[in-house]
């Protein structure tokens, strides 16, 4: 027959009852059949009699306690102090030798179960290398150790604990009381001699009472406790300190706690924290001070740094009184008009785009100044763009302009322009500030100076002049003027070569006031 064939069904009703009955010799090698989660499994009778140790006996104690430490064996007492907190057992006073228990389960690392007394059959928590009949005390020099030699030294606990029943595998834990070990002898002081007490005696006859004097206190905690002498607050005078030096200070001369020390002043001198204690020293440099405190200022000494202004200075500027600032003092721009640097770049290495995209708001004019611009090769032409938020003005018909040239060695002008109204040539997608191919040679290049005049609701005006050497190496000069054909609001400004990159040069963007 095939197996799981046989279920409940086919089992008959005395199959149990009507075995022979086992009355007497139940040893802890009998077996027993038993349903583990819906599996038939065997089972020696000693797995039952460690269960109902562990877990059911009235002398048992579960206990959930963080990191516990415990392994089992472990002798344990109560925390003084603590409640339902446990620490491991040790004869060596008499407070830690106050056992409570002994471990014999620790389920992790924050639960574990204890016995308090009764049988211990489980063998982890039996000491080893025993004989039945020794008396298993509590160990002297290990914590939550056990021994089977009794304690012999002064001051030392004599603590039984167990005895063992079956060598290494049981033991009785019985709860006996401990015994302070002593030197065995006893003396006693004479009656007529010299003692200093915190009260007369009748037994005594030469005994002297100690009394607190003036700015002291005597506490006396009574038989077994402390008498404790304090010094009152704000009772030691200076004429109870001892003597310093002239003209010295008493400090903590030293980066650490400790005693007072003194330090000597110097005429003028003053007391410094140093980070290590202190140092005496005189006022140099810029100021000086007199032994009657008068501090003074050397002469030509205070300069910019040393002002207190609520803002960073630009060249040109004055220093201003305004309340409500800091200091009560700003840099401020002249009055009647001024060129007001925004922005410069030095170009260093190969750059396409010189874009000026911030502070270009607050201006009707601008001044856009190109100094030395050499490309990164020959022959680009010299090109300028002008946006707003949106972005640069960069498609055909956004810009009309006129360019007038003329050669160094020429008495001919040329003249180029392009209206807006030329649609599909992409001329008219920028402002041409050079027609011709600029040489990137160093001693050729371009540079130009150029004025901007923008109102939010005209069209952007542009004029001005500049001189460039091609390719060539033939000097031209000569006039632009030109406009963005739709009114914008400015707010960005952009020079570049038309092909290529500027590789040196400095271009710079200057906001124009007229008062």
């Amino acid at each position: 027959m095939a197996q799981t064939v046989i279920g409940g069904g086919f089992l008959n009703t005395d199959l149990v009852s009507a075995q022979t009955a086992l009355t007497t010799g139940l040893v802890s090698t009998d077996e027993l059949i038993i349903s583990d989660a819906g599996v038939l499994k065997r089972m020696d009778i000693s797995v039952l009699e460690d269960y109902i140790v562990t877990n059911l006996g009235d002398n048992n104690i579960d206990v959930a306690q963080s990191t516990h430490g415990f392994a089992v064996g472990d002798v344990i007492r109560v925390t003084s102090g603590s409640n339902n907190t446990y620490e491991k057992a040790r004869a060596n006073t008499a407070a830690n030798a106050e056992v409570i228990g002994i471990v014999i389960d620790v389920t992790d690392t924050n639960n574990f179960t204890y016995a308090t007394s009764g049988e211990i059959t489980v063998a982890a928590a039996v000491p080893n290398s025993t004989t039945a009949g020794d008396i298993v005390y509590l160990s002297t020099s290990s914590a939550g150790g056990t021994q089977t030699t009794e304690p012999s030294t002064t001051n030392q606990i004599s603590k039984p604990i167990a005895v063992i029943t079956e060598a290494n595998n049981k033991m009785v834990l019985l709860p006996y009381r401990g015994e302070i070990i002593s030197s065995g002898t006893s003396s006693y002081a004479p009656v007529d001699a010299t003692y200093l007490t915190l009260g007369t005696n009748g037994t005594l006859s030469g005994e002297r009472v100690f009394t607190a004097g003036t700015g002291l206190t005597l506490a006396d905690a009574g038989a077994g406790g402390a008498a404790t002498l304090t010094v009152d607050n704000d009772s030691i005078t200076f004429s109870k300190m001892q003597n310093v030096a002239a003209n010295s200070v008493l400090v903590r001369n030293a980066n650490s706690s400790g005693d007072l020390a003194e330090l000597a002043l110097a005429t003028t001198q003053i007391l410094i924290g140093n980070g290590t204690g202190f140092t005496a020293a005189a006022l140099s440099g810029e100021a000086t001070m007199t032994n009657a405190g008068v501090v003074s200022i050397a002469d030509n000494i205070i300069d910019e740094a040393n002002l207190k202004v609520s803002n960073a200075p630009t060249n040109g500027q004055f220093l201003s009184a305004q309340s409500g600032n800091t200091g009560g003092l700003t840099w401020a721009a002249a009055g009647g008009g001024a060129m007001t640097l925004i922005q410069s770049t030095n170009i260093t290495s190969n750059t396409t785009n010189i874009d000026f995209t911030s502070g270009i708001s607050g201006y009707d004019t601008y001044f856009l100044q190109v100094s030395n611009a050499i490309p990164s090769a020959d022959g680009p032409y010299a090109l300028m763009y002008i946006g707003q938020s949106s972005g640069f003005e960069l498609a055909d018909n956004d810009y009309g302009w006129h360019n007038f040239q003329i050669r160094a060695n020429s008495a001919s002008p040329t003249h180029t322009n392009f209206p807006a109204s030329h649609t599909g040539n992409n001329e008219s997608s920028y402002i041409l500030l050079f027609r011709r191919g600029v040489g990137s040679d160093t001693n050729e290049g371009f540079s130009c100076s150029m004025w901007i005049h923008n109102k939010g609701t005209q069209r952007t005006r542009v004029h001005g002049t500049y001189c460039g050497t091609t390719y060539l190496n033939e000097t031209y000069g000569g006039l632009v003027v030109g406009e963005a054909v739709t009114a914008l609001t400015m707010d960005r400004i952009r020079f570049k070569f038309s092909s290529g990159a500027v590789e040196s040069g400095r271009v710079s963007v200057y906001g124009v006031s007229h008062a």
